[in-house]
Parts: C-alpha cells; structure tokens; sequence
C-alpha cells in the first residue's frame, strides 16, 4: 500500500497535480510518522490512515469546501475495493443463525463480534462503521 502510495505520488509530480502531491505527501507523512515512533504498519494500518483522510476531505466537503471533492476521490482511488453497506446487510441476511440471534438480542452491538468474525471470513474488505450502521439498521 506504501508502495502504491508513493508510485501515484511521484506519477502526480510528473503530471503537475498538486492537488494530488499534497493529499499522498500527507499520508505518507503520517505512515512516516508512525514509523518513526516504532511502529509496523502493514496495508490494513494504510488502509486505516486513507479512510481518515478520506472522512476528513469528506467533512470539508459537507461544510461547502468544493475543492476537497476532489481528495475524496483520490483517496477512494487508494483503497481496494469495500463491501457498501448494502453488501454487508445483504451477508448478515442470509446467515440465518446470525440473524436469530440479532432477532433475540436486546442490544444488538454485543453481537458486533459475531458480525466481524463473518465478515472476516468472506474475505473482502469493509468499514468497521459501515458494519456497525449495518447490524443497528437489520
């Protein structure tokens, strides 16, 4: 993830883009960070700091900022491919032992742990708060 980072950062320095140059010198400014206080990050930590951004970029958005539009599509760009929210709904769904419990369950939350171990085990990607916004909306 580092790797690709720093290739669409160099490609937006050959390309003048300095929209695109601040937004990956940002990121990669945090990864470097991190590092330097001793920390291991692998693609998931990444992954983690792009989703910051991308949330950030997209409360400036929200707040009228038109040209941070533009940042959220490129940290989208960065990420692999997510499950949506319907995604996620549609899984929880059809795992029927899972959705007795959810129907039993007075707080569905404490059920998060079942959520995200099923998750886990299709083996694609997803926001823990998409997960979450799931299971309260079942």
């Amino acid at each position: 993830m580092k790797t690709k980072i720093t290739r669409k950062r160099i490609q937006a320095m050959r390309e003048k883009d300095t929209l695109a140059k601040l937004l990956y010198d940002t990121i990669l400014g945090e990864v470097q960070l991190r590092e330097s206080r001793g920390e291991t990050l692998n693609d998931d930590a990444i992954i983690k700091i792009v989703l910051k951004m991308k949330e950030s970029c997209q409360m400036m958005v929200d707040n009228g900022d038109t040209t941070a539009s533009n940042e959220v599509k490129l940290c989208e760009a960065l990420l692999p491919a997510m499950m949506s929210k319907d995604d996620i709904i549609a899984l929880l769904q059809s795992d029927m032992v899972l959705m007795t419990k959810i129907s039993k369950s007075d707080n569905r939350m404490r059920l998060m742990k079942d959520v995200k171990s099923l998750l886990d085990d299709c083996g694609k990607k997803y926001n823990g708060r998409d997960a979450s916004d799931a299971l309260k909306e079942i």
